[in-house]
């Protein structure tokens, strides 16, 4: 369950679009991934408003219904109002809670919308960062295999970095080869650091194995037409 960061409660009359407002479906949409919604207006019929936008909460507003909802969803750290009946400013802000026109709410809502395209960019850069972990690996593995053709075809042309490779070991090789860059998808997918830091490594880790291992392809090929 998403945490919420807070709770806003709305008008209507002045305040929803359709009722002479300009809060739409739309924006309450984006706001209700982390900010508990509802109204607390002087219509009679608030609750079928409450229903028509799908919102949380909706109170008559009178001396108590601040209270209420504070009581109703307690701990959400900010509670804010949005009206365009100045005289309630006085009583919201006297029971704890943050007062704003219509007008300044939209031109803030810039501030209470960042955190949720903040997540929304963190989980396509964290889709992005699994994609290159595939891709990386996939090259290493070609880059691999190629070397391993080459270094076969270097031995038995007498090629000394092939033989001190091949000297070596081959299994220390595929060791170095294969287990490094794995551990290294793993600290990727598992590090704490910022996502944007293992997304370059990734992407220039990738383009360098893809690039070896499409220059050893082409210099196995190129032996075959000699």
């Amino acid at each position: 369950m998403t945490e919420k960061k807070g709770l806003i409660a709305f008008d209507v009359d002045g305040v929803l679009q359709g009722y002479g407002g300009k809060i739409s479906r739309d924006i309450i949409d984006l706001l209700r991934q982390k900010w508990v919604l509802g109204i607390i207006s002087a219509r009679a019929d608030h609750v079928k408003v409450r229903e028509e936008f799908q919102l949380d909460f909706s109170y008559l507003y009178d001396g108590s219904a601040f209270s209420q909802a504070m009581s109703d969803y307690p701990n959400l750290g900010r509670y804010i109002y949005v009206s365009d009946n100045a005289e309630r400013k006085t009583v919201a802000e006297g029971g704890g809670w943050e007062f704003y026109q219509p007008e300044e709410f939209t031109a803030s809502l810039r501030n209470f919308l960042n955190p949720i395209f903040d997540e929304l960019f963190k989980i396509q850069v964290d889709g992005l960062k699994l994609a290159l972990c595939v891709v990386f690996y996939i090259f290493n593995v070609l880059d691999y295999y190629t070397t391993k053709r080459g270094l076969e075809v270097g031995l038995r042309e007498g090629n000394p970095f092939a033989r001190a490779i091949m000297k070596m070991g081959w299994r220390k090789y595929q060791a170095i080869k294969l287990a490094g860059p794995a551990l290294f998808v793993y600290q990727a997918l598992t590090s704490e650091d910022p996502n944007y830091i293992w997304t370059a490594c990734l992407a220039f880790g990738a383009a360098s194995f893809a690039y070896a291992a499409i220059q050893n392809a082409l210099l196995i090929a190129g032996r075959r037409l000699r």
